[in-house]
């Protein structure tokens, strides 16, 4: 900014020198600025450049023009400057009284530059009339102005210093602040991922758990069906021998041995009537009673409609007598013997299903 001033400076010399004041002027203002307060210190320059060149040319007239000028342009905060450069123009012209004037008013400015500046005038100007006194007190007051304004650069750089001090320490505070919100965002991540992880491992261990509850329930349900089977098997077994037992003993009972399939001596025999009194039928449903834990009477009392003939039937059919014996015993075919199973098991028995009366009894 002060080197393009002092070019326009050279400008404005050359054009005022060929008057041309108002392209010195459009020289000036074509200097850019960035503030209202920019553009004021350049008329103020300009102003002051106008005035001191009238001052060379002995143009006192046109000095204090340029400075009224000046003055009147400026705001308010530079007006005790122009007074104190008006001064200067009076002190130059030796108008001592008037610059004196001029002087005590810069004196009691509150910008403290100009004030040291003016009342350093006033002590020229006592000291060139010989009041010792007043050079002593006018040298006292720009000395106290003085202290005071280097104290307030002092504290200005104490005060920049302070909050430059201050910045850095909110700076500090921030990167700390900022170190803190990291850690903290680094501790919950790693928090969870720690539960994610213990989440996993709960869950990995819950369905380990869990096949092997699974394993050991597959494992015990084998076991128990093996266990079942292997008492069924023994079971069958043993209905087995016991079926054997009981054929040998019909084959024992003399009655039963008028039945050919129940006889191994007369099994080949040919066909041929069996004949058998009340009394041989009752001990056949006694006999079939004692082996098969009261089987007439349990049958009798689930199934009421059954007479006593078809008690007898079923006993025979329970013993395994043939349909060939059957029919031999009843004096029917063997087809009526069919029939007749299929009546007593639909009608006396009320069975549905594909079972035969054979089947039933059996398991009955």
């Amino acid at each position: 900014m002060t080197i393009l001033l002092g070019n326009c400076f050279l400008l404005l010399v050359s054009l005022a020198s060929c008057e041309k004041v108002s392209l010195a002027e459009e020289a000036v203002f074509s200097i850019p600025v960035d503030t209202t307060f920019m553009r004021l210190r350049q008329w103020e320059w300009y102003c002051q450049k106008r005035a001191d060149s009238c001052l060379t040319e002995n143009n006192y007239q046109g000095a204090l023009s340029w400075l009224d000028s000046a003055r009147i342009q400026v705001e308010h905060y530079g007006r005790p400057y122009y007074i104190l450069a008006r001064g200067d123009v009076y002190y130059s012209i030796h108008q001592y009284d008037s610059a004196r004037r001029y002087f005590s008013m810069a004196a009691h400015s509150i910008h403290p530059h100009i004030a040291i500046e003016a009342w350093r005038k006033l002590a020229e100007l006592e000291l060139m009339e010989g009041n010792e006194k007043q050079v002593f007190y006018s040298t006292q007051k720009a000395d106290a102005l003085f202290r005071v304004e280097i104290g307030h650069v002092q504290s200005d750089n104490s005060e920049a210093l302070y909050q430059e001090e201050r910045l850095k320490n909110e700076l500090n505070q921030l990167k700390i602040a900022k170190q803190n919100r990291e850690i903290a965002m680094l501790t919950l991540s790693l928090c969870l991922i720690i539960l994610i992880a213990l989440f996993i491992f709960y869950r990995q261990n819950k369905i380990k758990r869990e096949k092997e509850r699974l394993l050991l329930e597959e494992k015990a349900k084998l076991e128990q069906e093996n266990q079942i089977l292997k008492q069924t098997e023994e079971l069958s077994a043993l209905r087995e021998k016991e079926a054997v037992l009981r054929e040998s003993l019909f084959r024992k009972v003399d009655v039963l041995r008028k039945i050919p399939s129940l006889n191994e001596e007369e099994q080949e025999s040919g066909e041929h009537r069996i004949a058998l009194s009340e009394r041989e039928w009752e001990e056949i449903r006694q006999t079939v009673d004692n082996a098969y834990d009261g089987f007439s009477q349990r049958l009798l009392t689930r199934f009421p409609l059954l007479t006593l003939k078809d008690i007898y039937f079923c006993c025979l059919v329970k013993i395994n007598v043939s349909i060939k014996d059957l029919s031999d015993i009843y004096c029917i075919s063997r087809t009526s013997v069919s029939k007749k199973k299929f009546r007593i098991k639909r009608e006396k028995l009320g069975a549905e299903d594909s079972d035969s009366l054979d089947d039933f009894l059996r398991g009955f």
